[in-house]
């Protein structure tokens, strides 16, 4: 096998095993630099940043995108666009989605109340440890 043959396989494995670390720490570095304009105050750089990594799939971008709307910060609150947003976060397991969005259920927030539901999602957030706060 020639030298050029083995460097390009080798170039083509360096790629597939560094590559999605490389974009696992983009996303990191994109959701940090969300959470930093969220704790400035800079609600729209916080807003845009949370939507397109909501709009990716992000469950935690997906969460902080949730609580904007039902608190309204930044943005007019609107407790059904949060509803929407949690859900997505906390099918993919993130245990605050989860634990706001058994709240909205269960106070009627956004969705009409069931305590069914509520109690479904609070028992996911309580199963990684995470209850009336107190985080996993």
């Amino acid at each position: 096998m020639s030298r050029i043959c083995l460097l390009v396989i080798l170039l083509i494995f360096c790629f597939a095993v560094c590559a999605p670390q490389i974009f696992v720490a983009s996303a990191h570095a994109d959701l940090a630099g969300a959470e930093a304009s969220l704790a400035k105050s800079d609600y729209i750089a916080a807003y845009k940043e949370f939507k397109t990594l909501s709009e990716q799939g992000n469950a935690r971008a997906q969460y902080y995108l949730g609580s904007m709307y039902y608190f309204g910060v930044g943005i007019t609150q609107d407790k059904a666009e949060a509803v929407k947003w949690y859900l997505k976060a906390a099918e993919q397991g993130d245990a605050e989605a989860q634990y706001e969005l058994g709240h909205c259920y269960y106070e009627g927030e956004g969705v009409p109340g069931n305590v069914e539901e509520a109690m479904k999602w609070l028992r996911k957030a309580d199963e990684q440890g995470y209850f009336f706060g107190e985080g996993g």
